[in-house]
């Protein structure tokens, strides 16, 4: 159970990170309107002014989109594990933060569809970064953000994720 959530986020924290490995722009695609996320049941704004790569290869269950300025958001939802709570989540985060070099702050409580979520922020000496999970139809939705900026009022794009989080709903 520790290693698939282990090789799940992993490869998460490696495909927000690798801004300069993304597949290519042939595949990517703006649209409008919402996105759902069928394994969690919610629907998710679409950033307008970011680029879709879906289907994700790495994260079957997640929608993933990135902006030319240098940022991604990846939304994955898996099925909770009997254990899983947001302490765990918590440290799991917090130890491959540790292995990739990356400088958390203390995690701050959140809401998120009604229920309690944790809001975790970091970075890089080139990226901000943030984790934000919750568990929702007995699933984790797992929410990263990471972009090019060395502090996030220098990310031109940081307020188009909070309209995305604020804007995540149940269907």
């Amino acid at each position: 159970m520790v290693m698939v959530h282990g090789r799940l986020l992993s490869s998460l924290v490696f495909i927000v990170l690798s801004v300069s490995g993304f597949a290519g722009t042939a595949v990517a695609q703006t649209r409008s309107g919402p996105v759902t996320i069928k394994a969690a049941r919610i629907r998710v704004p679409f950033p307008k002014t970011w680029l879709s790569a879906e289907p994700n290869a790495y994260l079957p269950q997640s929608v993933h989109w990135y902006h030319p300025a240098g940022a991604r958001i990846v939304i994955t939802a898996t099925p909770k594990k009997t254990g899983d709570t947001l302490a765990t989540w918590t440290a799991r985060i917090k130890g491959i933060a540790a292995s990739r070099k990356i400088t958390l702050d203390p995690p701050k409580s959140a809401q998120a569809l009604g229920a309690e979520a944790m809001r975790i922020t970091g970075r890089t000496r080139t990226h901000q970064v943030e984790f934000f999970f919750f568990f929702h139809k007995n699933q984790l939705v797992l929410v990263n953000f990471t972009c090019e900026a060395k502090s996030i009022s220098a990310c031109v794009v940081a307020s188009e994720y909070e309209r995305v989080i604020d804007g995540l709903e149940a269907l």
